[in-house]
Protein backbone atom coordinates (compact mmCIF):
# COMPACT_ATOMS: atom_id res chain seq x y z
CA UNK A 1 0.00 0.00 0.00
CA UNK A 2 1.56 3.51 -0.80
CA UNK A 3 -0.49 6.91 0.09
CA UNK A 4 1.17 9.58 -0.67
CA UNK A 5 1.08 12.46 2.29
CA UNK A 6 2.15 15.83 1.23
CA UNK A 7 1.94 17.70 4.81
CA UNK A 8 0.44 15.03 6.72
CA UNK A 9 -1.81 16.92 9.73
CA UNK A 10 -2.72 13.48 11.63
CA UNK A 11 -4.49 10.35 11.51
CA UNK A 12 -6.91 8.83 13.38
CA UNK A 13 -8.95 5.67 13.41
CA UNK A 14 -12.56 5.42 13.18
CA UNK A 15 -15.29 3.41 14.94
CA UNK A 16 -15.72 1.45 11.64
CA UNK A 17 -11.92 0.79 11.82
CA UNK A 18 -11.14 3.03 8.68
CA UNK A 19 -7.77 4.43 8.94
CA UNK A 20 -7.91 8.74 8.05
CA UNK A 21 -4.57 10.16 7.27
CA UNK A 22 -4.90 14.36 6.85
CA UNK A 23 -3.26 15.86 4.22
CA UNK A 24 -3.22 19.69 4.56
CA UNK A 25 -1.69 20.39 1.29
CA UNK A 26 -4.40 18.36 -0.80
CA UNK A 27 -7.28 19.73 1.37
CA UNK A 28 -8.31 16.35 2.04
CA UNK A 29 -7.93 12.97 3.79
CA UNK A 30 -6.85 9.80 2.84
CA UNK A 31 -8.93 6.50 3.95
CA UNK A 32 -7.27 3.37 4.08
CA UNK A 33 -9.45 0.00 4.84
CA UNK A 34 -7.40 -2.09 7.08
CA UNK A 35 -8.76 -5.14 5.25
CA UNK A 36 -8.49 -4.46 1.68
CA UNK A 37 -5.84 -1.72 1.90
CA UNK A 38 -8.12 -0.05 -0.38
CA UNK A 39 -7.29 3.89 -0.30
CA UNK A 40 -10.02 6.37 -0.70
CA UNK A 41 -9.72 10.22 -1.21
CA UNK A 42 -12.30 12.40 0.49
CA UNK A 43 -11.68 15.78 -0.81
CA UNK A 44 -13.24 19.34 0.19
CA UNK A 45 -11.61 20.11 3.08
CA UNK A 46 -10.61 23.65 3.58
CA UNK A 47 -7.53 23.92 5.50
CA UNK A 48 -7.79 20.11 6.96
CA UNK A 49 -5.77 20.09 10.35
CA UNK A 50 -6.16 18.01 13.58
CA UNK A 51 -4.45 17.00 16.87
CA UNK A 52 -7.74 15.72 18.47
CA UNK A 53 -10.71 13.01 17.47
CA UNK A 54 -11.02 13.68 14.07
CA UNK A 55 -13.58 10.95 13.47
CA UNK A 56 -16.21 12.41 15.77
CA UNK A 57 -16.40 9.20 17.76
CA UNK A 58 -15.92 11.14 21.16
CA UNK A 59 -18.64 13.80 20.26
CA UNK A 60 -21.22 10.67 19.08
CA UNK A 61 -20.29 9.19 22.43
CA UNK A 62 -20.86 12.23 24.84
CA UNK A 63 -23.81 11.35 27.37
CA UNK A 64 -26.04 14.34 28.38
CA UNK A 65 -25.23 18.32 27.50
CA UNK A 66 -22.98 20.37 29.64
CA UNK A 67 -25.54 22.59 32.43
CA UNK A 68 -25.18 26.43 32.95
Amino acid sequence: MLVNLKYPAGISVDVDGQVWMVDTEANGARVVDPETHAVTFVGGLVGPYTYSDMTGWALKNVVGAPEG
